[in-house]
């Protein structure tokens, strides 16, 4: 599975708690570093590590799941409904998802995708989102989610007892200026969700869909 981090410019060690997690669950994941101030937006590094995925993925006869944090999150859930034109993984998961942000990966905003019909059914999406997020409110994730069932696209959300960054298993530290691994509560309620959606994500992939 590949994780994208946020906004921070080749940030994946903000991930370092999530993705050692779901090693231990025996989990094959690829986390890149891409930066949102290239001038693509970081698209190419967040392409690359796409196909780098499913070469692999593809070598082994097995299914790629996305999961994105913040605005990879964006990334990730914008991938999952870009339409049948453009390879997709077999299940998005969106950690604390700005679902209103413009996509680094093809310019598109989620939220907006699914005022408009949906090309055809896009693979299921998992969304967790901390209650106490003040830098995506849950609102947010709570509208999208209901307007993905509107639009008869497949999506869950878990609403947690976490902030932005510790859906991801980190915290912010004001005084570096960054997210980190953390154990306080917020960041191991939210890694404990967090790793619950990948791993439901991953098991629906193994699962053909019904005819």
């Amino acid at each position: 599975m590949v994780l994208w981090h946020g906004r921070g410019a080749n940030e994946g060690h903000v991930l370092d708690a999530l993705a050692g997690a779901l090693h231990r669950e025996g989990c094959t994941v690829v986390v890149p570093d891409w930066d949102h101030s290239a001038p693509d937006r970081g698209a190419a590094a967040l392409r690359a590590s796409l196909d780098s995925a499913f070469a692999l993925a593809d070598d082994h006869a097995v299914s790629v799941v996305v999961a994105g944090w913040s605005l990879g999150g964006t990334a990730a859930l914008s991938l999952g409904l870009s339409g049948p034109s453009v390879r997709r993984p077999a299940a998005v998961v969106g950690l604390a998802a700005d679902t209103r942000g413009c996509s680094p990966l093809d310019g598109t905003v989620p939220a907006e995708r699914l005022t408009r019909p949906l090309d055809d059914d896009p693979p299921p999406l998992h969304l967790v989102h901390g209650r106490a997020d003040t830098v995506v409110p849950v609102q947010e994730a709570l509208a999208f989610a209901q307007a993905c069932r509107a639009a008869g696209a497949r999506c869950t959300l878990d609403v947690v007892a976490s902030d932005h960054a510790g859906v991801v298993g980190a915290a912010y530290d004001a005084n570096r200026g960054v997210c980190v691994p953390s154990a306080d509560v917020a960041a191991t309620t939210g890694l404990t969700a967090a790793v619950r959606a990948v791993s439901a994500a991953l098991i629906g992939s193994q699962t053909p869909p019904s005819p």
